[in-house]
């Protein structure tokens, strides 16, 4: 990403407001994890969309000005020769200005001063409604309030800047496409480097820390979500996170990581066998499960949404589960969908929207029935997952998980499977594990 993408960035929320009105960003802040250590920083999503300054404790101000000059401020953290000596170098205010792009640049501690200056006799301030900013907003104005026999109006109406930043999120122009590529590519390899090292006898632990190292060798600045890699049962747990279990002969593993780059996420999931031979139960249930994503990811067009996705998910897997034996045979899959008797086995919704966070912002429309425009970034992720305390269940079938997760691109045309180079069909898994692993 470059400054001209953050520019361009900051041009479309511009053209969305009104004359007169006052966008407040703040940024993120560092989050203590014990003591006085703190987590490593993230920037805020949406500063770090607008400004691409990723220090904590900043703020943004765009004016939409009557002039047409529009105005771009930072405040940000001084420079500070002691404390960088410790944390790293600051850009402070001469950097704010010549390297992201600023009109005006100040330190922190002039906010209190400028802030109320700049929401004299504005219309409408748009901020984070229930963001900690707001209430230092509120204190602002009631400064502004006590000079209304002076001539000086305060702000009367406050908008949630979500509501118009996040859709512009949700569109990615060719510049976040191709940092999302890159993402998808990196998350892709260290997936293909775990079903190398996953073989019986290594451990969860052992694949969390193969696929994190290459993140972060590839050049990722993290990774997108906690990553799960989950062997045998662990896999019937959608938000496993223990990830210490040693891999046993004849299990299978699932594994959901993706990295971060330049602050946008991949999101993946493979499962597979850590021997390389599915066995015949696995076989059966994993290429009941691709069967179907693949048909859905083939869906991913304009016009499409994610009501209509996961109603053609429930009813293909729903026609699955009867085949696989998980079901009754007899009953029509229109009953079956009624009473809802395939949520034993598929209770999560066949994707999200991607970017900036793994679950990404944006509007669903009601009963996620938003129609899919081009640029937009989805996962199209089906599974069944089968408990292994299921007395009704096969007895081959329990204990066993399959989800298979791939990063879709809404095109004018066919979809852009993100995450097409990953062996998938039972048959290119077990191939490439055979060749990988001689």
């Amino acid at each position: 990403m470059t400054g001209i993408d953050y520019q361009n960035h900051r041009a479309q929320l511009l053209n969305d407001m009104e004359v007169g009105d006052l966008a407040v960003i703040p940024a993120g802040d560092l989050v203590t994890r014990n003591n006085d250590v703190h987590y490593r920083f993230r920037q805020d999503s949406d500063f770090r969309h607008l400004t691409g300054f990723c220090e904590p404790g900043s703020l943004a101000v765009l004016a939409k000005e009557e002039s047409g000059k529009d105005r771009f401020l930072l405040f940000v953290p001084p420079k500070d020769p002691a404390r960088e000596i410790w944390d790293g170098p600051r850009a402070g205010v001469e950097g704010a200005l010549a390297q992201f792009g600023a009109d005006e640049a100040f330190e922190l501690s002039a906010i209190d001063e400028q802030l109320p200056k700049l929401l004299e006799n504005r219309q409408r301030v748009l901020y984070p409604l229930g963001a900690p900013i707001g209430e230092r907003i509120e204190r602002w104005r009631l400064q502004l309030g006590a000079r209304v026999r002076m001539g000086i109006q305060a702000p009367g109406h406050y908008l949630d800047l979500r509501g118009i930043l996040h859709e512009h999120r949700l569109r990615k122009n060719e510049g976040e496409m191709q940092v999302m590529r890159r993402a998808a590519q990196i998350s892709a390899e260290a997936h293909r480097k775990a079903m190398v090292e996953g073989r019986p006898g290594s451990s969860e632990n052992h694949l969390e820390g193969v696929i994190e190292s290459y993140f972060r060798s590839e050049g990722a600045e993290r990774i997108a979500y906690g990553s799960i890699v989950a062997t045998g049962a662990n896999g019937c747990v959608l938000h496993y996170i223990n990830n210490n279990s040693r891999i046993e002969d004849g299990d299978m593993l699932l594994i959901d990581a993706g990295a971060e780059v330049e602050g946008y996420a991949a999101d993946i999931t493979t499962t597979w066998p850590a021997n390389g031979r599915f066995g015949e139960a696995q076989r059966r249930i994993y290429e009941a499960v691709l069967d179907v994503q693949q048909d859905l990811v083939r869906r991913v067009r304009a016009g499409s949404s994610f009501q209509a996705l996961n109603n053609e998910a429930v009813r293909q897997l729903t026609a699955a589960m009867q085949g696989l034996g998980l079901l009754d045979e007899k009953a029509s899959v229109d009953d079956l969908i009624e009473s809802e008797a395939y949520k034993t086995y598929y209770m999560h919704s066949i994707g999200h929207w991607l970017g900036r966070d793994v679950h990404d912002v944006g509007s669903y429309g009601p009963q996620r029935n938003r129609t899919f425009e081009p640029g937009m970034v989805l996962t199209i992720e089906p599974g069944i997952y089968i408990p292994p305390g299921d007395e009704t269940a096969p007895p081959s079938l329990r204990g066993l998980a399959v989800r298979i997760e791939d990063d879709v691109l809404v095109t004018e045309d066919a979809p852009e499977n993100l995450t097409a180079d990953l062996p998938r069909t039972a048959e290119d898994i077990e191939a490439f594990m055979a060749q990988a692993r001689a």
